[in-house]
């Protein structure tokens, strides 16, 4: 019986994965030109070949003339610059880094080793940055879900297997994972492969606080940690606050005669992928903090994103991007109008593309503010039992914190950036929701119940569309008018997954009947 129970329950769990895997599929398919393998190469393919060939730099080099420009990183006079074979050195290299006549590229060489490198040497061509997408985002929703199982069996054994669904599907979907897919660049490429790594990071943290400091648990947490760095450089922020922090943990906790071996365990593997990244740095560079951001082609375009950190004037304004600005409701399917995101607004002379606020895509996250009061009456009122779920949220609310006041303090909001912290402040929203159950009345409680379920469908319908919106989108402006046809597409696939959602919840055994 026993058995049964598990297996029925193992089966709920590989449903929820495959509906989120197989929506990051449609969404990665359709997106913009979205092919499974590339014969023509592109910026990662051309790091990769450097690697190949015992170099950092691309495999060849830059046309003379970018040396004789006046500004070789004005993208308004390198814009007519070709390669011998006639390719624009815009299109070929876009955004590359360009120092001491070679090529570079400065985003981290995380997703080279971790993908296109093995693609390349097993298969003998390269997959494209679409699978990269689709395999770095399903693998990390992978890890979120996992871990979100775990806190559940241990602390929360009561909760039904459909309220693990339908947070499994808030999780995968409720967040900036569909827009990514659609929009299948090196960018995203860097920001999907550090989201995998430092959701893998996560999930190990947990089991550090939950199994006891196990020397495995803190050597894997310290590896994926530094490597999500290579990854997204800002990360590196990360290694420097949480692994101290958690050397002070151990203190405290930790059994005196054990302390050296786990503190080892906990820094090694990140000091050594830190001192890889900045030999990595000083090698194509003469920097070790130096990524190649400053020498990127195109910097001075105008239009650029160029990092600026400005934390005292930036933040309110960046909030407002990145969690209030709002979409437009309209009074047909899907109802929801988003901006157009190839449009660049100017202000202060920096870039800003459009963005739709997370609180607005996401409004199940509106439980995230009884956060610090559950962490509170928790710590006061609750057994023992809770400590290690309690230390490990405020790591994790800790790490999440550092990332979001960092993209917050970057002049030029970006839509992608949402991905570094969408997933994770879910996954917070859900635990915070869980752990009201004590917190607040019995009667209380089944209220917030139906809010709850009504808001992680809302979120998930309003990702959805995020992302099959995009997906048209590009359509649209690369000058074909399939807008029938769009709308039946549009329809069938919203209906489909909003159907099996709801036909999951609306059963005898479901959240609802247990409430009403």
């Amino acid at each position: 019986m026993s058995e049964a129970i598990h297996l029925k329950s193992a089966l709920k769990h590989i449903c929820v994965i495959y509906l989120v895997l197989i929506s990051y599929a449609f969404f990665t398919y359709c997106g913009s030109q979205a092919h499974l393998a590339d014969f023509l190469p592109k910026n990662y393919h051309y790091l990769t070949e450097g690697f190949l060939s015992g170099k950092l730099s691309f495999p060849f080099a830059p046309p003379l003339e970018l040396s004789q420009l006046k500004n070789p990183y004005d993208f308004r006079e390198n814009y007519n610059i070709q390669f011998p074979d006639g390719e624009f050195l815009h299109q070929k290299v876009h955004d590359a880094s360009y120092y001491k006549g070679k090529l570079y590229l400065y985003f981290g060489p995380l997703p080279v080793f971790l993908f296109y490198l093995p693609s390349k040497l097993f298969l003998g061509y390269y997959l494209s940055d679409y699978v990269a997408i689709f395999l770095f985002l399903s693998l990390g929703f992978i890890f979120c879900y996992a871990l979100l199982i775990k806190i559940q069996k241990t602390y929360f054994p009561h909760l039904s297997d459909f309220q693990i669904m339908l947070a499994g599907l808030s999780l995968g979907l409720a967040n900036n994972a569909p827009f990514l897919c659609t929009r299948a660049a090196f960018y995203e490429v860097a920001i999907a492969s550090a989201f995998f790594m430092l959701s893998a990071a996560l999930f190990f943290l947990y089991r550090i606080f939950h199994d006891h400091f196990k020397i495995k648990d803190l050597i894997f947490f310290s590896l994926c940690l530094g490597l999500s760095a290579s990854g997204r450089p800002h990360f590196a922020l990360l290694s420097f606050i949480l692994i101290p922090s958690l050397w002070i943990y151990l203190c405290k906790y930790t059994d005196k005669s054990q302390l050296l071996v786990r503190g080892i365990a906990l820094s090694l593997p990140a000091l050594f992928i830190g001192s890889f990244l900045m030999l990595y740095n000083t090698m194509r560079f003469d920097s070790i903090f130096e990524f190649g951001h400053n020498y990127e082609l195109a910097a001075n375009s105008g239009l650029s994103n160029h990092i600026v950190i400005d934390p005292f004037f930036n933040l309110l304004y960046e909030f407002y991007n990145y969690f209030l600005r709002s979409f437009d409701l309209i009074n047909s399917f899907p109802y929801v109008f988003f901006p157009n995101f190839y449009e660049i607004r100017m202000v202060n002379d920096k870039a800003y593309e459009a963005t739709v606020g997370f609180f607005k895509i996401s409004p199940l996250l509106m439980f995230l503010f009884f956060l610090p009061f559950v962490i509170k009456f928790y710590s006061r009122h609750e057994s023992i039992f809770y400590r290690p779920l309690l230390h490990f949220i405020k790591f994790f609310v800790l790490m999440t914190g550092i990332i979001v006041l960092f993209i917050l303090s970057i002049k030029g909001s970006n839509y992608r950036y949402l991905s570094d912290f969408s997933t994770f402040l879910v996954e917070l929203t859900i635990i915070s929701f869980w752990l009201c159950e004590k917190y607040v009345r019995k009667d209380v409680y089944k209220f917030f119940e139906v809010i709850f379920v009504f808001l992680c469908l809302l979120s998930i319908y309003i990702g959805m569309i995020l992302g099959v919106y995009y997906i048209f989108q590009w359509y649209y402006f690369v000058g074909y008018n399939f807008s029938k046809i769009n709308e039946v597409m549009f329809f069938i696939f919203s209906f489909f997954l909003f159907f099996v959602i709801t036909g999951l919840l609306f059963r005898k055994r479901m959240l609802f009947a247990r409430i009403i």
